[in-house]
């Protein structure tokens, strides 16, 4: 569901905490007579010196402003001229020269346009340490900086805020997550300034361009300029010669200038301005809001004539490199002209090597309207698929297998179609029945090569390692740089997930050279795709730190190359990175964000995990009505021949946040046994663990045992270890497991390991030992987002309740009834009864209903 809003509070002031330091630091001197913010237009100098004298007013000090203008800079004294009628810049006699008793501090804001007369008068009192001032100009103003030397003024440079500062903003302003690439693109455009990223937001939820989606913020559309910001930027251009503008318009519609074309008045003029940026032998805007500007002022006529100028310049400058080929070709196409089909796939070839899909399918379109024949509409499935336009790509390989004459564009039909009827339909069955047809017909050793990857590609995605390890253990080494290419991913998560850490860790290390000049096959496997698979392997092999980076960085990839499939698969594999982490707000984020896409683009994948994701981390904060809502979203979008572990994951931990730990146990039992079944080991170990961390380590000991010494993979020996640790708790061996769990960055489980080992060490009278153990606990459940697992609460409480005990409590504090509870755990209701009364015993409470929030408050009061 989307909701827009209108933002109507005050926009949030983060980021500057060094300025603000360094400002209390000047006006705490006795040299200086106060503090000149110094920036360009919009990094919020004015901002910041508004905050800074509420600081001054909230230490006691009394405080005024005025705004100079251009206008009162015209009269003298005009600036001042409100103070001066209320004879507010009188100095208090009793004040000396002490900076914290200084008789006014006077914010100017534009001190640059301030009057003769003012800075007269003013400059006496700044010097007597009767006034402290503190001024704002822009860093391109002489008169400020003659300002600051005059009245002793320390000067403070305001930079536009860092990307990570940008998104704080944007979160507190639009008073929820969002979007990593979405914040990413609003760094981008506004530069990190606070006043450019204000209209740019304000704009865009005006207009519904950004929206928040699945409970997170992104944009849906074109980011456009608002009338206060175009107006801003068009008077900074208003210095511009007609020369200089013009090839500022240039460079707004065609991205890029050859910088011999410019004259060196040209040249000198936009370089000294800072509107431009040198990219080899190109210039581009430096800034891209004066784009958006430049190219919404720009009419139909004049844009398709600049893009037609710019085309027959460069082509007759001399012959055409790959990247200006794809460049003028775009050009005229946007332009409106019919381009031939030789040029147009000279270009398409282009876009495919350096992986920009956008354009690819531009030029695909492009195409169909001149040719019509089994290669385009391979083109246009290829590109549409990772653009997500599904349903176009599916029209695209149905029409290209009707039209297909070469046995290579055969067999790309059916890799291509294949992957959108699992991956944008969980039609994997109907996928796989389709490949398997293939492969009997195949006729070529290549052929059988592609087809036996592809299959191990689907049943990879369908769960079923051991099926895949068969086909690619046959394609060891193969003929076909094809096959080599479909089979490269597989054969990543086939040997983590079969436990074979090490080798998956050095197949998911190798590039792949020869997947940018193999044509169609390449451009299969996304650079941001095995970044994510990598980063994935990573994760499950326990190196959760290196994995989120890594993981963030293929993202950002998918991201620049703007495809959007590659941009849910690397936000679901951050989802789920960070749910090991226990960073489940992130990770929350992460899935939110990928239903979003996926439901955008009618992506059935993204719609399953996400929603599967966001039913797990919603259950773990015990969200139950959001997770249940999710869990049936995840039921919807699934079929009855797509079932993974991963649901019984899901449905365990909902279970678990209503109270039924026993049947949380029993799914995780189910899912671990399917898992097993399919050959995952790694998630067979997850799902066995979280077994023993609801209460039953007995029952899961042993096969986490076995799987420890078939693997080699660290998580699952440290979760072994750990389950094995929790039959009989020992504090000290818990403590160090917990530090293992937070080095490998798994920092939930690691809480939970504190609190045992907490737990352990009091009823082993090391009560010293115990608080510090606790502390522990709790430092990381405050990074976790105040998490309480059933681990937590079941150990938390310094009177420890038995895990039936808990289970009971848990249940009980849903509402239910005694006779309601004893039948679902098939006890008496007076057993029910008696083992309630324990729980208020040593919890201290008579009431059912405040059972939750009173075991979460014995663990923080442990």
């Amino acid at each position: 569901m989307r909701t827009m809003v209108r933002l109507t509070h005050t926009w949030p002031f983060v980021g500057r905490d060094d300025e603000l330091r360094a400002a209390t630091e000047a006006l705490g001197t006795s040299e200086s007579g106060g503090v000149l913010f110094t920036g360009s237009t919009g990094t919020g100098k004015s901002r910041i010196a508004a905050e800074f004298l509420n600081l001054c007013a909230g230490e006691g000090l009394r405080t005024e402003w005025v705004v100079a203008t251009a206008v009162s800079r015209e009269v003298p004294l005009g600036a001042l001229a409100p103070l001066l009628a209320r004879g507010a810049l009188m100095p208090d006699q009793h004040v000396g020269r002490a900076p914290a008793g200084c008789g006014l501090v006077l914010l100017v804001d534009d001190i640059h346009l301030l009057d003769q007369a003012s800075r007269r008068l003013l400059t006496p009192l700044v010097l007597a340490g009767q006034i402290r001032l503190i001024g704002t100009t822009n860093s391109a103003q002489r008169d400020g900086d003659r300002a600051a030397r005059s009245l002793r003024l320390t000067a403070i440079a305001v930079e536009p805020l860092l990307q990570e500062h940008v998104t704080t903003l944007l979160e507190e302003a639009l008073r929820g997550p969002v979007e990593r690439s979405t914040a990413l693109h609003l760094y981008r455009v506004s530069k990190g300034r606070p006043l450019h990223l204000r209209e740019l937001t304000l704009d865009a939820v005006q207009h519904g361009h950004l929206v928040q989606d699945a409970g997170v913020w992104r944009l849906s559309g074109p980011l456009h300029p608002s009338a206060k910001l175009a107006a801003l930027v068009r008077r900074e251009l208003t210095r511009l010669n007609e020369r200089q503008r013009a090839a500022l318009e240039d460079l707004a519609l065609c991205g890029s200038v050859p910088t011999s074309e410019l004259s060196d008045c040209t040249r000198g003029a936009l370089e000294s301005a800072g509107l431009v940026d040198v990219q080899g032998r190109h210039y581009v805007l430096a800034d891209e809001c004066q784009a958006l500007v430049l190219r919404s002022s720009a009419s139909l006529q004049a844009g398709r004539r600049i893009l037609l100028a710019r085309a027959e310049r460069t082509e007759q400058a001399g012959p055409l490199d790959g990247q200006m080929l794809l460049q003028t070709t775009l050009w005229r196409v946007q332009a409106g002209e019919m381009v031939s089909p030789q040029r147009l796939l000279g270009a398409i070839e282009q876009a495919r090597a350096v992986h920009d899909f956008p354009s690819g399918l531009i030029l695909a379109r492009a195409l169909e309207r001149v040719r019509r024949d089994c290669q385009t509409y391979l083109l246009l499935g290829e590109f549409g698929y990772e653009c997500g336009q599904h349903r176009e790509a599916q029209a695209a390989l149905a029409q290209a297998q009707k039209l297909a004459i070469s046995d290579e564009d055969w067999l790309a039909g059916i890799v291509l179609r294949t992957r959108a009827l699992a991956h944008g339909m969980l039609r994997t069955n109907k996928a796989l029945e389709v490949s398997r047809a293939a492969l009997n017909a195949a006729s070529t050793t290549a052929a059988t090569e592609v087809l036996l990857a592809n299959e191990a590609a689907l049943l990879c995605f369908a769960g079923d390692v051991r099926g895949a390890g068969l086909l690619l253990e046959s394609l060891h080494s193969p003929t076909s740089e094809a096959a080599e290419t479909i089979a490269a991913t597989p054969r990543v998560y086939w040997l983590s997930e079969s436990g074979r850490t090490a080798e998956a860790l050095r197949v998911a290390r190798i590039r792949h050279p020869k997947h940018e000049a193999n044509g169609q096959w390449g451009a299969l496997v996304h650079p941001a795709g095995l970044q994510g698979v990598r980063a994935r392997t990573v994760a499950d092999a326990g190196r959760l730190n290196e994995a989120i980076t890594m993981g963030r960085a293929a993202h950002d990839l998918a991201v620049n190359s703007k495809a959007s499939t590659e941009q849910i698969w690397t936000g679901l594999h951050l989802g789920y990175i960070c749910y090991l982490r226990g960073e489940l707000q992130e990770s929350q984020a992460w899935f939110s964000g990928a239903v979003a896409l996926s439901r955008e683009q009618e992506y059935a994948y993204g719609l399953w995990a996400g929603y599967g994701g966001r039913a797990l981390t919603a259950a773990l904060f015990g969200d139950t009505e959001t997770a249940r809502a999710c869990s049936a979203q995840l039921a919807e979008h699934g079929s009855s021949a797509w079932r993974r572990p991963e649901e019984q994951l899901c449905r365990a931990w909902i279970l678990a946040s209503e109270g039924h730990l026993t049947k949380a146990r029993q799914a995780l039992q189910s899912g671990a046994r399917l898992a097993r079944r399919l050959g995952l080991l790694v998630t067979e170990s997850h799902l066995l663990f979280d077994v023993a961390r609801l209460g039953a380590p007995q029952a899961v000991t042993q096969r986490l045992q076995e799987l420890a010494q078939t693997t080699d993979n660290p998580f699952v020996s440290l979760r072994a270890a750990a389950a094995r640790s929790l039959l009989a708790p020992d504090g000290d061996e818990l403590t160090k497991l917990g530090d293992t769990f937070q080095e490998f960055g798994s920092l939930l489980v690691a809480a939970e390991m504190f609190t045992v080992a907490a737990a352990a060490l009091r009823s082993e009278g090391a009560a010293r030992r115990a608080a510090e153990r606790r502390a522990q606990a709790q430092d990381l459940l405050t990074r976790c987002a105040g998490i309480y697992t059933p681990a937590i609460l079941l150990y938390g409480p310094k009177a420890r309740l038995t895990p039936r005990e808990l289970e009971i409590a848990l249940l009980a504090a849903a509402g239910p009834r005694n006779t309601d509870i004893a039948e679902q755990l098939g006890l008496s209701a007076r057993t029910v009864g008696n083992h309630l009364q324990h729980v208020y015993t040593k919890t201290g409470i008579g009431d059912r209903t405040l059972l939750r929030s009173a075991l979460s408050e014995a663990v923080r009061a442990a």
